[in-house]
């Protein structure tokens, strides 16, 4: 098999399970009361790896340990979650 087919494939798989976790987010939103517009605001907003103490840290002015927390849940790369963090620090947080 070639190595492009191979990655084809995986690219469908994860198409079909994000379509399969958004009709269980639509589920779960619809049974909370939560209105299509809202719940298309939250996934629209959604900042994946971001936690509790990623946020903790930056409001405190860590970034390099927000960065290393971000790493530590996510398993990224150190670039792509400094990437992360401070797209994230620029959006929520207004900061550059």
């Amino acid at each position: 098999m070639f190595p492009w087919n191979r990655t084809s494939q995986e690219i469908q798989a994860l198409r079909t399970q994000v379509r399969a976790l958004r009709a269980v987010a639509e589920e779960l939103a619809a049974r909370a009361g939560v209105s299509q517009s809202e719940l298309e605001r939250m996934l629209a907003t959604a900042t994946p790896g971001i936690t509790d103490e990623v946020e903790d840290h930056l409001r405190a002015g860590r970034r390099i340990s927000a960065i290393k927390a971000y790493r530590e849940s996510t398993g990224a790369g150190l670039k792509e979650a400094k990437d992360a963090v401070e797209d994230y620090e620029r959006q929520q947080l207004g900061r550059s």
